[in-house]
């Protein structure tokens, strides 16, 4: 009778065959470890700045303090202005004073060109005075009182009385009603005034009258 060997299992090559399926199990976990860490989106970088965000403009609130009034302008023009002090009777006169535009020109001895003139003034409490004068020359005057007219911007002419000076100075006339030539020189900007001179007739004399403070 032949006896058959006794075949016994081969553990050893059992072992090496679960090492392997061991390895291939590591591998394909890193294969799919890897493939699912590079389909996981970027993060931005978060030094990056952010683009700037669009931002409507929109007017600020209005103010709630009012509008602060213009403080006007006064135009003074050509008046100059002084005054003088009484100090025995503490009386102040004060002056204003226009030189006209026009240069007359008259005979000998008055000859050369001559500037006429308006003088306001007002002594102390006292009512103002309105006087016209002459640089150069006399002014004609009668005892029935002496017409001169006066015309301001494109208005009507006016007619005032023109009196002589106390110390019988001819080259000043006093124009009455003061009040009523003040107003007419306040309000407008070129008055034209007439007046007769002596061996000249009835001269005609502008006067750029804009910006008049009275009394100043």
């Amino acid at each position: 009778m032949i006896e058959t060997p006794e075949v016994k299992p081969n553990k050893k090559g059992k072992r090496v065959i679960i090492i392997l399926l061991g390895f291939f199990l590591f591998l394909c976990i890193i294969v799919i470890f890897a493939s699912n860490q590079s389909e996981k989106p970027t993060q931005p970088n978060s030094t990056t700045s952010a683009p700037h965000a669009f931002v409507p403009y929109s007017p600020p609130p209005p103010s709630s303090e009012p509008n602060p009034t213009p403080t006007p302008v006064v135009d003074e023009g050509r008046w100059s202005y002084n005054a003088s002090y009484d100090q025995m009777r503490q009386i102040t006169t004060v002056f204003a004073t226009l030189e006209s535009s026009s240069i007359l020109n008259f005979d000998f001895p008055y000859n050369g060109g001559a500037t006429p003139s308006i003088q306001l003034r007002k002594e102390g409490n006292g009512s103002s005075e309105a006087m016209l004068k002459i640089d150069k020359g006399q002014f004609m005057t009668s005892y029935d009182g002496t017409r001169i007219a006066a015309k301001g911007d494109n208005g009507p002419v006016q007619y005032f009385e023109g009196d002589e000076s106390a110390n019988g100075r001819s080259d000043i006339l006093f124009i009455e009603p003061a009040s009523r030539l003040i107003a007419l020189l306040k309000k407008s900007a070129h008055v034209t005034l007439e007046a007769p001179f002596y061996e000249a007739g009835r001269i005609q004399m502008e006067f750029e009258t804009t910006g008049l403070v009275w009394p100043p």
